[in-house]
């Protein structure tokens, strides 16, 4: 069984990972990992990539993943949402699936790990991925036996040429002449739709 983090709206590779899996387990019970796609995406706008962090409270010491909140002091769901729509607003798919996208931001769960769950749910129906995901009560000690350990393995500082889980396959994205590889599974689906899991 794969052992795998939670991740915000994760890049195409994560699911390149779960199409090829029966059984997902996530990991609750690690030490949070800062500067990862725990809490971060990467998306495609006219002039960059931009990145897209929700912000959390209490990182600043050890936390559990399963105990992080999220930090609504700031309106970061209005920036997330306003950068999706200028990034994607023209995209072919873009008014099938926005309102799914605006409801899973600004739905206000207390911690991350719902809000990532519910991503991960939303995301897996699109791809008509059937995947069988479970949540670990504790931290999966990464020695025991029947355990593939991906925890960190896809990380923005991370080229994922550097492993054999993720092939591009280029589509047509919705700036830019030169193919960006590898960004969040939103830009896959809000330019290829129901095509979507050929791509990954």
């Amino acid at each position: 069984m794969v052992v795998i983090e939670s991740q915000y709206f994760p890049p195409i590779e994560y699911f390149s990972l779960l199409k090829g899996q029966s059984d997902i387990l996530i990991d609750t019970g690690e030490y949070f990992v800062k500067q990862t796609y725990r809490n971060r995406c990467h998306i495609l706008t006219s002039n960059k990539t931009l990145s897209l962090s929700v912000p959390l409270q209490g990182v600043n010491k050890k936390i559990f993943t399963k105990d992080i909140k999220i930090d609504y002091s700031e309106n970061w769901m209005k920036d997330h949402w306003k950068a999706i729509v200028s990034a994607y607003g023209r995209s072919p798919f873009f008014e099938y699936y926005q309102q799914y996208v605006y409801d899973l931001i600004h739905e206000q769960p207390e911690l991350l790990l719902d809000l990532n769950s519910n991503i991960l749910s939303f995301c897996l129906k699109v791809l008509n991925l059937d995947v069988n995901i479970t949540y670990s009560k504790k931290y999966v000690d990464s020695t025991d036996e029947g355990f593939e350990d991906y925890r960190s393995l896809i990380h923005p500082k991370k080229g994922h040429l550097e492993r054999n889980i993720y092939k591009s396959l280029p589509y047509t994205q919705t700036f830019g002449h030169n193919f960006v590889e590898n960004l969040s599974i939103l830009d896959l689906v809000f330019c290829c739709g129901p095509e979507s899991r050929m791509h990954i």
